[in-house]
């Protein structure tokens, strides 16, 4: 099943910019407990991950160039 755009919003937020639940809930408007939710379906299939140790590597090549989530991580 193919993660809606807000679980692969919650999901990149958290795995590729290790923004806490709270900080994630707040963006997404949603409550934190949903925010914890939202992250597991955003999860890569198994026997896909991303690169890098732990599968925390770099976001991928649309979350870095999208001018919204690149203004989540700061300067």
């Amino acid at each position: 099943m193919k993660p809606t755009p807000t679980e692969r919003a919650a999901y990149v937020l958290r795995e590729a910019f290790g923004h806490p639940y709270e900080q994630i809930a707040a963006v997404l408007e949603r409550a934190q407990t949903n925010a914890r939710q939202l992250v597991q379906p955003g999860a890569p299939a198994p026997g896909r991950r991303a690169a890098g140790a732990g599968g925390r590597g770099r976001a991928p090549v649309a979350a870095r160039s999208d001018p919204y989530v690149s203004s989540l991580s700061g300067p």
